[in-house]
């Protein structure tokens, strides 16, 4: 049995996910949250799951800041996106942060369930239309400095103004440990170990 905690702020989806994921003879829901900091809390006081399904358009604190926190604080889970963006971006952004599925909520709930089950077995589950967008963007961009989300590159060109972190913290309205996380992220795609090598690379390759 599969335990399975849900991060979602609407009400009727989230009763009716929680429902259908106890109806699954391998899955089971042992907490729902309307919002982030409700679970992060619950998983600190003990709460163990082993998949956390998370929407994007969370209130307080939205899935996109919220994930590199449960990946943190809880490993060996697994984490799936189900939400109604489509935006490349977020994809994208989800997808380097730690993400192990992206599904949408348009989708039929046979395969919500059965992205929950893949998920478990080391697959990483997509709807049709993410997984298209999601080769397409590498077909598009082959080269490893090409694969740099949307607000990496935000990131990376503030911090080659001469901004500090905490700086583009507050220009980009996201938290100081999203901004630690995007820079990691950068320097892993970019196979460099400091902001003037990543600066380099990232100029020569016409990304900033």
């Amino acid at each position: 049995m599969h335990k399975i905690i849900v991060v979602e702020d609407h009400p009727d989806f989230r009763e009716i996910l929680s429902e259908e994921i106890n109806d699954h003879p391998d899955l089971e829901c042992i907490g729902t949250f309307g919002a982030a900091p409700g679970a992060l809390d619950a998983m600190e006081s003990g709460l163990s799951a082993d998949i956390i399904v998370l929407d994007i358009g969370l209130p307080s604190m939205s899935g996109l800041e919220a994930l590199p926190k449960f990946r943190t604080q809880a490993p060996d889970a697994k984490v799936m996106i189900l939400t109604i963006s489509e935006n490349r971006s977020k994809v994208m952004e989800a997808l380097s942060l730690g993400a192990h599925g992206y599904i949408l909520k348009t989708d039929p709930m046979e395969r919500i369930l059965a992205g929950l089950i893949n998920i478990t077995r080391g697959e990483a589950p997509m709807s049709p239309a993410i997984a298209a967008m999601v080769l397409g963007a590498f077909r598009q961009v082959p080269s490893s400095e090409s694969i740099l989300t949307a607000r990496e590159v935000e990131v990376l060109s503030d911090l080659a103004d001469g901004q500090s972190r905490k700086e583009v913290a507050i220009t980009r309205s996201i938290s100081i440990n999203t901004v630690h996380n995007h820079v990691r992220s950068i320097y892993e795609k970019l196979q460099v170990h400091n902001l003037s090598s990543a600066i380099k690379k990232a100029s020569s390759g016409g990304l900033i």
